[in-house]
């Protein structure tokens, strides 16, 4: 029996319409704050909510995120629980007094239970399970809704990684004459993207010739950050608002 997901269809189409590098990273940071906006607010109360934090906790990213979420005295207690919780597990493989064979069993379920741990993360589960839903809207407007499929084809494509995932929804959903138009029309877009990208990170790299004298236009400007984007899922908007277009010394033309 296929898998059921529920469908997102109004925030999908807001992202389409902000014509960002990839719909889906838009998506994801805005759910992704709604997360963080979450776990620091009022749930930090709940006892269902303090028991799953205890047990999972957050990873090396969402943890600085709930750090500048506005609510220290709500993450502390939080993090004080979780800690506890946590240290429990660890101290059975600390135990003093074993040695050989027996240490080196110890130390093993300890380097098992250190990983495992390093892998949880409540927001990131979040945020996979909103992903899904995301990429099965995109695929379910795609195939029912011809002003979106239009929309799909004029949009900038995904990055790398919601690329694959994207593919892979397709795949898992889409029979095959229609997988086949999918992924045809994937490609045709990010091909586009490619294009477009290659296109402007040149004409920026041109600006920097003894011989040019036009400064950049805004595209040019943001080709880097949107290369980035592309490639990584990162946020133009930071890249931008932290970094100048050429990070040399040569100045920024």
């Amino acid at each position: 029996m296929p898998i059921k997901y529920e469908l997102e269809t109004i925030p999908v189409w807001d992202a389409y319409r902000a014509g960002s590098e990839c719909p889906l990273c838009l998506l994801l940071r805005r759910a992704e704050a709604d997360f963080v906006r979450f776990y620091v607010g009022h749930s930090v109360m709940v006892p269902e909510m303090r028991v799953q934090v205890n047990d999972a906790g957050f990873c090396r990213a969402h943890f600085p995120m709930l750090l500048d979420g506005g609510n220290r005295l709500g993450l502390a207690l939080i993090t004080h629980t979780h800690l506890g919780e946590l240290r429990g597990k660890l101290d059975k493989h600390l135990l003093a007094g074993k040695s050989g064979g027996a240490l080196k069993k110890e130390l093993a379920r300890l380097t098992a239970l250190v990983d495992e741990q390093l892998d949880r993360c409540l927001i990131c589960d979040r945020l996979r399970d909103r992903f899904l839903r995301y990429a099965y809207t995109i695929v379910h407007l795609w195939q029912n809704d011809a002003d979106f499929r239009a929309e799909f084809l004029a949009s900038k494509g995904f990055c790398l990684d919601h690329l694959k995932g994207q593919l892979e929804m397709a795949r898992q959903t889409l029979p095959g004459a229609r997988l086949g138009a999918f992924v045809a029309e994937t490609a045709e877009l990010q091909g586009r993207a490619w294009d477009r990208l290659e296109r402007e990170l040149l004409a920026f790299t041109g600006k920097f010739d003894y011989r040019s004298t036009a400064p950049p236009s805004a595209a040019t400007r943001q080709s880097v950050a949107g290369a980035i984007a592309k490639l990584t899922g990162a946020n133009p908007a930071q890249h931008d608002a932290h970094n100048s277009p050429m990070d040399s010394g040569t100045g920024d033309r």
